[in-house]
């Protein structure tokens, strides 16, 4: 009697350690691991992706959500500016700086060099000043304006948010 009593308890044992240890009697079952996410950014070209575990999170960024506020008014204001022009998606930005039209200025304006292509389809590059959120010919060439350069942005996270604005267009 006390050998079917052992027999009965081991084979109990026996039974309940297989039903811990397998899931719908697979024996390669394993406990998820939980991950504590490690998030790096999204970006123009993946989503907020975790470093450990490889899982995302949301969508990547748009190209206007990736400029700073400097660079999100120039392209508001190239924006405005294309809808002016024979060929709107051939405005391109050549280059972005701070200065000021003469020594004698106490104030520093935005300068902003473009090129587009004209009504004949010939590319044509122009100095205008920003104010007040849009161009403005600035009656300055490039190389007279007076004062230290500062650079206000990225002139290709600029111009690719604007190629995207024309694409969403139909441009």
């Amino acid at each position: 009697m006390k050998k079917i009593a052992l027999l009965l308890i081991f084979t109990l044992m026996l039974g309940a350690t297989l039903a811990l240890t397998s899931c719908n009697n697979n024996s390669s079952y394993e406990e998820p691991a939980v991950c504590y996410h490690d998030w790096d950014e999204a970006t123009t070209t993946s989503p907020k992706t975790c470093s450990i575990c490889g899982e995302t999170e949301g969508e990547p960024l748009s190209a206007y959500e990736v400029l700073n506020d400097d660079e999100k008014e120039v392209y508001s204001a190239l924006k405005n500016f294309a809808s002016t022009l024979n060929a709107p998606s051939s405005l391109k930005l050549i280059d972005l700086k701070v200065g000021k039209t003469s020594a004698d200025d106490t104030t520093e304006s935005v300068f902003v060099k473009v090129s587009a292509n004209n009504a004949f389809g010939s590319p044509v590059t122009e100095v205008y000043v920003m104010e007040y959120g849009r161009l403005d010919i600035g009656g300055s060439s490039w190389y007279s304006v007076a004062g230290a350069w500062h650079h206000y942005g990225s002139v290709s996270k600029i111009n690719a948010a604007l190629q995207k604005y024309f694409n969403d267009m139909g441009w």
